[in-house]
């Protein structure tokens, strides 16, 4: 028996007023009389109490109506139809922040568990669904309580994000199939910024964690420009205090075990600083970890790769007998290109790049090249012009990454071109009231720059012709065809492994796993280092837990009619069964009957 609105009761105090009257009403009465010898001289016998019809019916009809004002109610257990289950667990990155002994994400885990031993009936179908990157059906509805209650044993986190969102369409997709009723139990910490409170209207919540104590490393970067030595290099390395205090760490970075950055510091909340290291000793991993007593381990440690440079070969071809010297000396200067001998064009099997100058390159061309002022034909490339000014660049493209020309880079002279359709603009120039295209990109293979420039003609040296000698060793360094064979990356974006299908893949824990033959990209779940095996070469990838979604380890408030709470005990359900109407009907009957008796009584008493 319950109350649905307790406070109900306190009109039972009514009763006293009742009892006051009726009290009142049985008083004994004087009277006055003109003389006492018509009263009998012996007192009269004393009156036995004797309750009163009236006010018994009076006080029944109140007590029933009070009752009846505070809803009360009995639950009793009835069967149930059968129902399909729908676990979402949390996997992500911000699941593995410690809580108490134990983690958030094995609390959810363990409230799983619960709900599987507590809430599922006999015959309930159950379905669980891995929330990360992509939502994973693990196991698809069953009645096979003990497979789910396995799945979520062996399941394990990620250092990745994921959408929740992704995931409960996934599981309202099941629904269509259920014949009885549907629940969807949600096991996270709802540190997801984005909240689906629309689509968790009719879900059961079960949030785990607390706290937002969080340092993270949110990108470590290496400063190395195309071929700088690794020896001349440096790198940087920031971190953020996610949480709402003061937070306090020592930061370390080394490069093959030699220590390139040691300093600890105070960072205030939400507050995001920028270390730089010493100069590198060399090519080779670079490790940053931070040491600090937060609640998430996955972002205190991330990888980036120094890489080991060595010239880039390049085969000059030209009608011209003379070398091209101001680019021979930038060369030299900066270590970054080796020339070949004039025969090169002949024997091109040691040739990295090829550098074209007003001699257009062969159609059964295997190499990327540079075209410098091809000739007019009239498809391709249009008249001659002179005295050209820049007029703007494609800065979204990488040879221009990190950089931008200065004005007014004049051109003694240059070639309109025609922009092909699988290349994208690069350069633009003035000449007169005109504006022409002076450079374009293709990344049809083999790669391609043309620009519409006589560098040859101009004077690389010179100061206003500065921005065109890095434009020519930036697109140099693009048309680079060697691929590094580390990569640094981010845990949970999808990397490119065209031409590596079937390739052996060795996890950070050194687990081994096979690509399928065609595998389009391969999405790493976790941080460290994976290393792609096929046949004589090798790819190495160093993943890191850069996001911050996951780094923002805050839970979101979730209200309090999401929360879940114990409803059934799986074979049977509770049912509410209200005795208001009867105790209001009794009352009312109850006054029926004192309205009857007072009727009768009036109606005996003497005129």
């Amino acid at each position: 028996m319950g109350l649905a609105e307790p406070l109900a009761l306190s009109f039972g105090a009514l009763a006293g007023i009742l009892l006051y009257l009726h009290w009142q009403a049985r008083r004994k009465r004087a009277y006055v009389v003109p003389a006492l010898f018509l009263w009998p001289n012996e007192p009269p016998p004393p009156r036995r109490h004797r309750w009163d019809w009236l006010l018994l019916l009076q006080l029944l009809a109140l007590a029933a109506l009070v009752v009846a004002l505070a809803q009360p109610f009995v639950e009793q257990a009835v069967p149930r139809a059968q129902m399909r289950h729908v676990l979402i667990v949390d996997r992500t990155a911000s699941m593995q922040a410690r809580l108490g002994a134990g983690t958030r994400f094995q609390a959810a885990v363990a409230e799983a568990q619960r709900y599987l031993a507590e809430e599922v009936g006999a015959g309930d179908a159950v379905g669980l669904i891995a929330l990360g990157e992509e939502p994973e059906l693990l196991v698809p509805p069953t009645a096979d309580v003990a497979r789910v209650s396995q799945a979520l044993g062996e399941l394990v986190p990620y250092d990745s994000a994921g959408s929740l969102a992704q995931a409960l369409a996934l599981a309202r997709s099941l629904q269509s199939q259920a014949r009885g009723g549907f629940r969807v139990a949600v096991f996270s910490d709802f540190a997801d910024a984005a909240l689906p409170e629309a689509a968790l209207a009719d879900a059961k919540v079960f949030p785990v964690g607390e706290g937002d104590r969080n340092l993270a490393i949110t990108a470590v970067e290496v400063h190395q420009r195309p071929w700088q030595p690794a020896r001349d290099t440096r790198a940087s390395v920031r971190v953020r205090n996610y949480g709402r205090e003061p937070s306090h760490g020592l930061l370390l970075a080394e490069v093959r075990g030699q220590v390139v950055l040691r300093t600890g510091f105070t960072l205030a909340p939400g507050e995001e600083q920028s270390f730089l290291t010493e100069l590198l000793p060399g090519p080779g991993e670079l490790v940053a970890s931070l040491v600090a007593d937060d609640l998430l381990a996955v972002d205190n440690v991330a990888w980036a790769w120094v890489a080991e440079t060595r010239p880039l070969r390049v085969c000059f071809v030209s009608p011209h007998t003379e070398r091209w010297s101001d680019l021979e000396t930038l060369a030299a200067a900066t270590g970054a290109l080796r020339w070949l001998p004039r025969t090169c064009a002949r024997n091109s099997s040691d040739t990295d790049v090829f550098v074209f100058h007003r001699t257009p390159p062969s159609e059964d061309l295997h190499a990327p090249a540079l075209v410098l002022a091809p000739p007019p034909d009239g498809s391709r490339t249009r008249g001659r012009l002179r005295d050209v000014a820049l007029a703007g660049w494609n800065s979204d493209h990488p040879v221009f990454a990190g950089w931008s020309p200065a004005f007014p880079m004049p051109f003694a002279q240059a070639q309109e071109l025609v922009l092909p359709p699988d290349a994208v603009p690069l350069l633009w120039g003035r000449a007169g009231e005109r504006t022409v295209l002076l450079g374009w990109a293709t990344e049809r293979q083999p790669r391609q720059v043309w620009l519409g420039v006589d560098a040859v003609s101009e004077s690389l040296l010179a100061p206003d012709a500065f921005s065109l000698a890095v434009t020519l060793l930036q697109s140099l360094a693009w048309l680079d065809p060697r691929e590094q064979p580390v990569r640094s990356w981010s845990a949970g974006k999808p990397f490119p492994v065209a031409g590596l299908g079937g390739a052996e893949v060795t996890l950070p824990d050194g687990a081994r796993d096979r690509l399928p033959q065609a595998a389009m990209a391969y999405v790493p779940h976790w941080r460290g280092r994976y290393e792609f095996h096929q046949g004589a070469g090798s790819t190495i990838l160093l993943v890191s837990a850069y996001d911050a979604r996951e780094a923002a380890i805050a839970p979101q408030r979730v209200p309090a009619s999401l929360r879940a709470g114990s409803e059934s005990d799986g074979a049977t359900a509770k049912q509410r069964v209200d005795w208001g109407r009867a105790f209001l009907l009794a009352g009312l009957v109850a006054l029926a009957l004192e309205a009857w008796l007072a009727r009768a009584r009036a109606q005996e008493r003497p005129v």
